[in-house]
């Protein structure tokens, strides 16, 4: 048992075995609705602007990070993601046995990015965001396609077949796209929520699950025709449910909330069918908020949730047993009140490595270690000023961001600067890009202790 000789925080709860019960004789009010065919425009000479490549520790410190997408192969994992210091609306693919440097990036105009999904073929992605999908050739940046959403949007995106794709959208409805036949197939009615696990689609493509407030709806794939339902436990599912399959289909999680406040959920809990059970197991007090995320791994021995507080569970699916995940907030990072989020998180092929995204870039959890990668954080800030302290008086100002760098200046106690670019990681230094009252630009090293934020 992988967790097994962890401190559980709840009463395991043995799972549902060999038990078939019958699907619940529930029929919701039909909801299919065929769209017009003309929904798809296909673009012919489009391409996204593309980026520098960077390393990971380089785009953690420039960008926040939403929906994670990794490929059907397991070799990619692409992210939607944010620049701290211009907002420009960001995607980034790199290879997951190679994080020294990103594959590619470009930068996607739109005024809201929220999801991205590998095509089964890996040559292509869907990127969603306010009044639009795009599909692209990541390799090339190329548009082949474009969804256009009048006064709607893609909050999650997710492929059955190459030329078939799955969004969801704030006014609560899931819709399935043909890009063959440049049609809406149909769409049916869930809960969406603000992150991207509003609906899930079984491994074999063939069931669509999505949430409403009481529990878990079912839908054939190919029709749209409502299968099925289950129930959720005491108050439901609630308004902003995470579903997700595990790899070999054998578990379905989803989230509810077990104790609610004035203003929201106060204990959220998480519902775990096995098989073709109609009974859920319970997780209760996982978490004290809506909960963001879930993530199977591939073993089906380990399911991680994350919520509003950034913080990441694991649960051993075998005996019930939960532990915490070390926070990935760093002591002493300035400026201190920035509120960090965990956005979403997905395991690797690697069964003991969980991608995490946050307001502070990609994190990999290695679950057998406990620790984190990549280890190197940093304390200061881009967009941020900053005065220097006693420790830190008679620093260099260089022109380049290295030791053997032209000294432009001395800077001293008191003396105030703002971050403008960076970091670059020379001679084993973090440096940054500064600009100092003058309106001088150089380079800094970063030091604990030398610098004190300015509010």
């Amino acid at each position: 048992m992988l967790l097994s000789s962890c401190n559980t925080a709840t009463t395991p709860l043995p799972l549902p075995t060999d038990i078939v019960l019958p699907v619940s004789t529930f029929t919701p009010e039909p909801t299919s609705t065929l769209q017009p065919s003309n929904s798809l425009a296909t673009p012919t000479s489009q391409s996204l602007s593309q980026l520098q490549p960077l390393s990971l520790s380089e785009f953690d410190a420039r960008y926040s990070t939403g929906d994670i997408a990794l490929s059907k192969d397991g070799k990619f994992m692409s992210v939607v993601s944010k620049d701290k210091l211009e907002n420009n609306k960001t995607v980034w693919v790199w290879s997951v046995n190679d994080l020294n440097q990103s594959l590619a990036g470009y930068q996607v105009v739109l005024d809201d990015l929220w999801s991205v999904a590998f095509s089964p073929d890996v040559s292509q992605l869907a990127i969603g965001g306010k009044g639009k999908i795009i599909i692209v050739d990541w390799r090339t940046g190329n548009i082949t396609d474009t969804i256009e959403l009048p006064d709607s949007e893609a909050v999650q995106l997710e492929f059955v077949q190459d030329k078939i794709l799955v969004s969801s959208n704030f006014k609560d409805k899931i819709t399935v796209w043909d890009l063959s036949r440049g049609e809406v197939k149909y769409s049916v009615d869930g809960r969406v929520g603000f992150y991207q696990h509003s609906f899930a689609i079984s491994p074999d493509g063939k069931t669509l699950v999505t949430g409403d407030l009481k529990g878990i709806q079912f839908w054939d794939m190919a029709t749209g025709q409502n299968t099925g339902f289950r129930e959720g436990t005491d108050s439901g599912i609630g308004v902003a449910p995470a579903t997700v399959f595990s790899d070999n289909g054998t578990f379905l999680a989803s989230t509810g909330c077990g104790e609610f406040a004035f203003e929201g959920c106060s204990s959220a809990k998480i519902l775990i069918w096995k098989s073709d059970s109609n009974t859920p197991s319970v997780v209760s007090g996982v978490h004290p908020s809506w909960i963001n995320a879930l993530a199977f791994s591939p073993n089906e021995g380990i399911l991680a949730s994350t919520s509003g507080d950034g913080i990441i569970k694991l649960i051993n699916l075998s005996d019930g047993k939960i532990i915490t995940a070390p926070s990935m907030e760093l002591p002493g990072k300035l400026p201190p009140e920035n509120l960090f989020l965990v956005n979403d998180i997905s395991f690797l092929s690697d069964e003991n490595i969980l991608a995490v995204s946050s307001s502070d870039g990609i994190q990999f959890f290695d679950i057998a270690s406990m620790s984190w990668t990549p280890n190197l954080q940093f304390i200061l800030s881009l967009g941020y000023s900053y005065t220097i302290t006693s420790a830190g008086d008679n620093l260099n100002f260089r022109r380049e961001p290295s030791m053997n760098g032209e000294i432009i200046n001395k800077l001293h106690t008191g003396d105030w600067f703002g971050i403008i670019d960076g970091p670059k990681i020379v001679d084993d230094y973090v440096w940054w890009k500064v600009k100092i009252a003058d309106d001088t630009e150089g380079w800094i090293v970063e030091q604990p202790g030398w610098y004190e934020f300015n509010p």
